[in-house]
């Protein structure tokens, strides 16, 4: 009898964990100042909060547009103070293709692992290697006509070598800067559409690049990024329809489809 009570309270507290965890939501995007209010603390939400305790407060003219890990989407937008537990009562409707679940469960795990583990860039260890470079982030696509690399921002006055391997030719090119940023433009001699470059920098003139944290990207064709366009056409139209601008559209394709402009 025992064991059978003790096997019972097992199997509702797992109820119960379960349940605590569908209630947790990540912070997509806001309209105003809309809060959250839990015991006697009070905070602005803003895209990347994580939320799973308490009240949301939406004042006049406010929204807030969640994501559950999931990758489903929940939006507040009537004046009113709603618990936790009730977000999930206010879906939001999307093209709910399997692209689009795919990607709003990636910017899910991505937000809610950069609001729990808070890293400070240019403090951040990364294969053993001190990582303080900035943008472009690693592995991207990118399709412009000129990129600004920027790094270590605790030290903006330093002097830098800057060094850009074409992996595509096999070449590696160094600029000597003051400052952590440079900016780059699409010439054929250092940077060339469809190529493929790293990107580090370092305080030594001769480094061991062994010990350098290189960041990747694909520089993209006008073919490449049309391409590209078509494959996340759906994905784009829905983001239009929670309200993203194009600009917007365009960042956010950066932060986490990995595909700039």
């Amino acid at each position: 009898m025992e064991k059978l009570f003790f096997s019972r309270v097992i199997y509702v507290l797992f109820l119960t964990s379960l349940t605590i965890q569908a209630q947790e939501y990540v912070v997509y995007k806001t309209k105003g100042t809309p809060i959250n209010k839990f015991e006697n603390t009070t905070k602005s939400l803003q895209k990347g909060t994580l939320v799973s305790n308490g009240a949301i407060e939406i004042s006049q003219e406010n929204m807030a547009l969640f994501i559950d890990k999931a990758g489903a989407l929940y939006e507040l937008a009537d004046v009113g103070n709603y618990k936790i537990s009730e977000i999930k009562n206010y879906p939001k409707p999307i093209d709910d293709g399997a692209f689009s679940k795919k990607y709003f469960t990636y910017v899910w795990k991505q937000l809610k692992g950069a609001e729990n583990t808070k890293q400070h860039t240019g403090n951040v260890y990364r294969d053993n290697l001190l990582d303080i470079l900035i943008t472009p982030k690693d592995s991207i696509r990118v399709f412009s006509n000129d990129i600004t690399f920027s790094w270590d921002e605790n030290n903006p006055n330093a002097y830098y070598y800057f060094f850009l391997r074409n992996n595509t030719l096999n070449t590696l090119s160094k600029i000597g800067v003051y400052g952590n940023s440079i900016t780059l433009f699409v010439d054929d001699v250092l940077l060339t559409k469809g190529n493929s470059f790293s990107w580090g920098v370092s305080q030594e003139e001769f480094p061991n690049f062994t010990q350098i944290k290189f960041n990747t990207f694909k520089y993209l064709t006008t073919a490449d990024y049309e391409r590209e366009k078509e494959e996340i056409a759906n994905l784009s139209e829905n983001l239009s329809k929670l309200g993203l601008n194009q600009e917007e559209i365009d960042e956010e394709l950066c932060q986490f489809y990995n595909l700039c402009k």
